[in-house]
């Protein structure tokens, strides 16, 4: 015969025992999704820690919702500008191609770079125009200044860009050649000027700007080398994707609707193997698409991760739609080389450099969030994150894509 245990009579039969244990409902607790390791800080409840800043949790992600839609209602789009440099027994031939609106901005005809811009409007102040890059422009052999000689503006390409040509006479028997590039430095510290130098020998590529904005050469040397401004190009990818309000967005729509380390890593390096196969199409123009419809599919993949993340759409195959999204996103990380890759007579190394660049950024903003949200979730907070940052991501990423198709 079975014996019951003992029960205290005074207690109703549908009241537990003190300190006994009740079967959580299944889901319940902070681990469900998100990994091995994280659950509840004992004896804190959520809400007595966030009342303690005087708002609900609720309140807290609309204010933050709110902040990150308007901090970056505008994408940054990297300043970049290209130069082609010849040297020729005491002769160097400078070309110089630069976005109209960053001219423009230069000259004072705008405000900024989403102001209305003609073709009047720059050929009005030609004079302004060869004027200013023609002071920022200089070149130095063995420590003398080079004669600048006249420069000429061609708007031919407009609203593409604007072409200067420059000369500079040089001793023949000079060694060493300064060149000095300082053109967009006080509106933009980003700017960077992606060039090849031309000489007997050989060429290679180069990139100045606000933190370096020399060029040494050494005539006694060979010229031709390919790895010296490798690091340069790692550097620029770097600047480029961490600058890049549009591409962070996408990230971070990946990162926070899994706050698994390893799986995070396989979809990112996914979205690294597609943008490498099409930034190295693009750059060399082997694909070519306008930049408006690159840049408005880009906006339409950040949309749609956002929609994916609040809908639970196909989480399983995320690897193979960040793969067919990376290919679009390379179309955009190549406009930033196109112009050094026109005439495919570049290295490849200085790509590949930039697109590692770029990897290594997209790591760097990993490592950074990573840790944030997981300290979000500890306090019972990612599906809250989860649902208001792809909602914001949502209202960002559908104003782009219009700004961008129709109305930008």
């Amino acid at each position: 015969m079975r014996r019951e245990p003992c029960r205290d009579p005074r207690r109703p039969a549908g009241q537990a025992e003190a300190g006994s244990r009740r079967r959580s409902p299944p889901g319940a607790g902070l681990g469900a999704g998100i990994g091995p390791g994280i659950g509840t800080v004992a004896g804190t409840s959520r809400s007595s820690r966030l009342r303690g800043f005087g708002l609900g949790w609720g309140a807290w992600l609309t204010l933050c919702c709110w902040l990150l839609a308007v901090g970056i209602a505008q994408a940054h789009v990297t300043s970049v500008s290209y130069s082609h440099v010849e040297l020729s027994e005491g002769i160097v031939s400078y070309r110089l191609r630069v976005t109209p609106v960053d001219l423009a901005v230069a000259l004072g005809i705008v405000e900024d770079a989403e102001a209305p811009l003609d073709a009047a409007a720059i050929e009005a102040q030609r004079r302004e125009a060869v004027d200013y890059v023609g002071s920022r422009i200089a070149v130095f052999a063995d420590g003398r200044w080079c004669e600048p000689g006249a420069v000429h503006m061609d708007t031919a390409r407009f609203p593409e860009e604007v072409e200067f040509a420059l000369r500079f006479d040089c001793p023949a028997s000079a060694e060493k050649l300064l060149i000095q590039y300082l053109v967009f430095s006080e509106i933009d510290a980003h700017h960077a000027t992606l060039g090849q130098l031309v000489r007997e020998g050989g060429s290679s590529e180069f990139t100045l700007n606000f933190d370096r904005p020399e060029l040494e050469v050494n005539l006694t040397e060979p010229g031709g080398g390919v790895w010296g401004e490798t690091w340069r190009f790692f550097l620029l990818g770097m600047e480029h994707i961490l600058i890049g309000y549009d591409h962070i967005l996408f990230l971070f729509g990946l990162i926070v609707a899994s706050l698994r380390l390893r799986y995070l890593v396989g979809v990112i390096s996914m979205f690294t193997v597609a943008h490498t196969v099409t930034l190295l199409l693009a750059a060399f123009g082997w694909v070519t698409l306008p930049g408006w419809l690159v840049e408005s599919a880009i906006a339409l993949s950040i949309a749609y991760i956002a929609v994916e993340n609040l809908a639970g759409w196909g989480m399983r195959y995320r690897w193979a739609v960040t793969f067919g999204f990376g290919l679009v996103h390379g179309l955009g990380f190549a406009s930033v080389l196109a112009g050094l890759t026109a005439a495919r007579q570049a290295h490849v190394a200085p790509l590949f450099a930039f697109n590692a660049g770029v990897e290594a950024g997209q790591m760097v903003i990993l490592s950074l969030v990573l840790p944030v949200l997981l300290g979000l979730a500890r306090l019972g907070l990612q599906a809250p994150v989860m649902r208001a940052g792809s909602v914001a991501i949502l209202v960002v990423a559908l104003y782009w894509f219009g700004e961008r198709a129709f109305w930008g």
